[in-house]
């Protein structure tokens, strides 16, 4: 519960023959269970980009979102930011600052263009 994360992934445990974990006490499945749908409901209840409303950040813009109404760009820290799908913003690199945050995404209102970046069409 104290720390955030954007994504969540659960693998089921599996001790490879030879390494220390194969020696590890196995977890009775049913403790596993709980432990997985605990850790499901805490991140589910959760919305790491919420403390980024209102900051302003540079993105560079690089792909339709799946809405094809928005296009997607990327901060240094490869979050996902939403800006309207204005033609000339594909390939630039833009200053947003951050208007709605969700789940999975933030959504930037532009402040400024920042130029062009040569991106390859197979991107």
């Amino acid at each position: 519960k104290k720390y955030t994360f954007p994504s969540l992934f659960i693998n089921q445990f599996f001790p490879r023959p030879g390494t220390p974990a194969a020696k590890m006490k196995k977890i009775p499945a049913d403790k596993v269970k709980e432990r997985t749908k605990k850790a499901s409901q805490i991140f589910a209840s959760q919305f790491p980009y919420s403390h980024k409303l209102g900051e302003k950040h540079s993105i560079l813009v690089t792909e339709t979102a799946t809405d094809n109404l928005h296009y997607v760009g990327h901060n240094k820290f490869y979050d996902q930011v939403l800006v309207p799908k204005v033609e000339s913003y594909m390939g630039q690199t833009l200053q947003v600052q951050i208007t709605e945050t969700g789940k999975h995404f933030m959504k930037g209102d532009v402040i400024s263009e920042g130029g062009a970046h040569t991106i390859p069409s197979s991107y």
